[in-house]
């Protein structure tokens, strides 16, 4: 005691040790203020949770199969971008996270692969494929098991009429009617006032363009001059044909890379004599690369594409990430992901007490206003969804507004205007067919005609009957691909029964082959509108086309009946 007594004074005495001890004393309150408030600050960080691999996988699985080319692994990152943004945009453990199994469009068994996925318990929904041939048999199998299929760039009109009633086909661009549309309005932007047509005929691509164009080009006041109804083995000859048409336009519309290529290649013969536009296959990096194997290039030609909502910026993004500009169906494909993953949080929050494509309608179904496909974008729209709150969903592609009856397809797309420039695609412009964006509406008015044209018990009229009048209604055409014409013939059938012929009056030549096709999601059903009446009777068909010859025809119109032809006529 006495000598800690001794130090004390000794230390009391000398100005120096008071002095360091002062500063130490000064410096380490300094250090343990400073310690107090960064520990203050790293606890209030803990509100703002980053996402960690541990915290997703921690999270409710829902599991996709993609179906895409795997020859062009630029989509296949897309899904990951998706995916990997759907994690970022979920706060700490809680919610959901997808994962994908990816599976090659170019060399699998469509049908086979459609008839595996749509009976697999665990996979909530199927992504892809990119073309509509390949859509068709997933198309059938999805719905025949209530299962949802989105995909980017299905666009055959053939194939979104047969499914429009079904709501398991989710299609994020509008069928290839507005695409026509946009191709004979940038003919006419170059001055063009012919056009001819080089498209694959009975194929769910190419008929769309086959049936649509003479029609709108009649409406835009364009000479219509020919149609080349091509195969593979043809190409060359068929653009010769278009070209001795005389068109001054012609819109080729390949059903794959490879007859793009060979479009492009044989279009080279006629630079300078008639201008070619492209549909959106020929927007793809793997037509150039396929050229440039070939010691060609595809500088020059020019055409249109679905793509992004520019205003949405994910073609700047896109590029800012990958130093390339996107591909053919790239904002649609993103776009199909984060709605499975909106969906899947949906479905989560209710227990799995609603399907997962009930789930999907539910999201598309909001009215008020929402984020986009950003990560921020997403965090909104799933805080809203968490709250039981439905925004508009608008993503890379544009605002994903449906059908509010039948959800097959967006009521508007956003269409590129594209030219190869240095071989790489220029953008240099874009076009929409949202009525509120643009003066001409396409497919929404063509939807409420073709819906509301065949209401035909608007107004309830009582006809006499018909005595001394006949009419005959044939359906030239059999298969499923061909839907449209026979589905057309019964409505016809089921308009004259309503004006006052009965069956004895009425010859009906169909080859009945469409109500109970396999690919038919509706067994016996026959519609020529979204959510319409039945129009198929059994009992009305009185001939099939593969058994009549050219002399029963004309018997049947003259009244002849005979073995073969026992109908009154």
């Amino acid at each position: 005691m006495i000598f800690f007594y001794i130090q004390w004074m000794i230390f009391k005495k000398n100005v120096y040790l008071r002095t360091m001890f002062a500063l130490i004393k000064k410096y380490l309150l300094r250090f343990f203020s400073f310690a107090c408030v960064a520990l203050c600050l790293l606890s209030g960080c803990t509100e703002e949770h980053y996402i960690t691999p541990d915290d997703a996988a921690q999270r409710t699985e829902y599991k996709i199969a993609v179906v895409l080319p795997m020859s062009n692994t630029a989509r296949l990152h897309i899904v990951d971008w998706a995916i990997e943004n759907l994690n970022a945009a979920q706060s700490g453990t809680e919610g959901v996270r997808i994962t994908a199994e990816r599976y090659d469009e170019e060399t699998e068994d469509m049908a086979a692969l459609a008839q595996t996925l749509s009976a697999r318990q665990d996979l909530c929904a199927i992504v892809g494929p990119l073309y509509s041939a390949h859509v068709a048999p997933f198309a059938a199998a999805c719905t025949r098991v209530q299962k949802p299929i989105l995909t980017p760039t299905a666009s055959s009109e053939e194939l979104i009429r047969a499914y429009s009633s079904s709501g398991y086909l989710w299609a994020m661009v509008e069928p290839d009617i507005s695409q026509c549309e946009a191709l004979l309005a940038r003919a006419m932007a170059r001055g063009a006032k012919s056009v001819a047509i080089v498209a694959k005929e009975n194929d769910l691509y190419g008929q769309t363009f086959i049936d649509w164009i003479p029609f709108q080009a009649m409406e835009l006041n364009i000479d219509y001059k020919a149609t080349a109804a091509y195969t593979s083995a043809t190409i060359a000859g068929d653009i010769a044909t278009a070209v001795a048409s005389g068109a001054q336009a012609v819109i080729c519309a390949p059903s794959g890379a490879s007859d793009a290529v060979a479009m492009i290649l044989a279009s080279r013969a006629y630079e300078g004599q008639t201008h070619f536009f492209f549909s959106d296959v020929a927007y793809d990096n793997q037509v150039l690369h396929l050229l440039q194997e070939q010691g060609s290039n595809a500088e020059g030609i020019e055409g249109v594409a679905m793509g992004s909502d520019p205003m949405e910026g994910f073609d700047v993004a896109y590029h800012s990430r990958n130093n390339t500009s996107p591909q053919l169906g790239a904002s649609q494909l993103y776009d199909n992901v984060m709605l499975v993953g909106l969906a899947a949080i949906e479905h989560h929050n209710a227990g799995g007490k609603k399907s997962f494509n009930k789930a999907i309608q539910t999201v598309v179904s909001g009215t008020q206003a929402g984020g986009n496909w950003t990560v921020s974008g997403m965090r909104r729209n799933i805080d809203a969804i968490n709250r039981g709150e439905y925004p508009v969903i608008k993503g890379a592609s544009g605002a994903l507004k449906f059908d509010a009856t039948a959800f097959t397809t967006v009521l508007s797309s956003v269409y590129y205007h594209w030219e190869v420039y240095n071989g790489r695609f220029l953008l240099l412009d874009y076009s929409s067919s949202d009525p509120s964006r643009r003066i001409s509406s396409t497919l929404s008015s063509w939807n409420w005609k073709a819906t509301n044209g065949q209401i035909f018990d608007a107004v309830v009229r009582t006809y006499p009957p018909h005595r001394n009048t006949y009419a005959l209604v044939v359906a030239a055409s059999s298969g499923w691909n061909n839907y449209r014409h026979q589905a057309d013939a019964f409505a016809m059938y089921q308009l004259l029964k309503k004006q006052g012929f009965d069956d004895s009056h009425i010859v009906l030549i169909a080859e009945d082959d469409i109500a109970y096709n396999s690919s038919n999601p509706e067994q016996g059903v026959v519609r020529t509108a979204v959510a319409g009446e039945n129009l198929y009777s059994p009992t009305a068909v009185d001939y099939k086309p593969s058994q009549l010859t050219i002399a029963d025809i004309e018997a049947i119109l003259q009244g002849n009946q005979s073995d073969k032809l026992p109908e009154e006529e």
